[in-house]
């Protein structure tokens, strides 16, 4: 696998910031039970372990969440082993193999702190080839910088595929879309739409781990 220090979106982490959500206080997925466009529902910690998703793939990553997690213990007057944090991931990892998973320390019906960390699908073996599928049958134009302003390059065929620069996938939000890094047929970005879409690329016939 081809880990590196290829980060998907800086790792961020929100101190003393809530999160706007409408939940009940005992469970950040709200009264509704319903999950935010683009993600999963929230997790309890306890549940990582089932989960197939692997993250942390550089010490900026790794490093932002010891933070994450000392600034929750600090805050909430426990253990970093014992802070009660929930976890969610992007709808990109079961697109196209990589995407977000986002952590969060919940108290008192809010979110006391979060970070945002690159995440992987452990059901798959390193991802290569990904499918042009746009919804409107259009070609999907390969741009030199991950922007709408950005130049045009060349144009991949809708139903064609490309490669992404590596597993996990190099991806930049940008002009309200999720740029992925390609290196086939050429190199530059191609949009993969906002996460509340179904997107624009999907995995090809990509092996999945025994």
């Amino acid at each position: 696998m081809q880990c590196g220090f290829q980060v998907l979106l800086i790792s961020t982490i929100a101190l003393f910031f809530a999160l706007p959500t409408q939940a009940a206080e005992t469970n950040p997925n709200g009264l509704n039970q319903k999950p935010e466009p683009g993600w999963s529902m929230w997790q309890p910690k306890a549940e990582i372990a089932a989960t197939d998703f692997i993250a942390g793939f550089s010490n900026i990553e790794l490093g932002g969440f010891m933070d994450f997690e000392q600034s929750c213990a600090d805050e909430i007057g426990t253990s970093k082993d014992e802070v009660p944090y929930w976890f969610r991931l992007s709808r990109s990892i079961d697109q196209i193999g990589t995407g977000n998973v986002e952590f969060g320390c919940w108290k008192n019906g809010t979110f006391l702190f979060a970070i945002i960390n690159t995440a992987v699908s452990t059901k798959l073996e390193d991802v290569t080839c990904l499918r042009v599928r746009v919804p409107t049958g259009d070609d999907l134009r390969i741009r030199a910088e991950p922007s709408l302003k950005a130049r045009t390059t060349g144009v991949v065929r809708n139903g064609a595929t490309v490669s992404p620069d590596g597993f996990p996938a190099t991806i930049v939000q940008a002009d309200r879309r999720n740029w992925v890094a390609i290196q086939m047929p050429q190199r530059g970005w191609v949009s993969n739409d906002s996460s509340e879409t179904p997107g624009n690329l999907t995995l090809c016939n990509v092996a999945k781990k025994r």
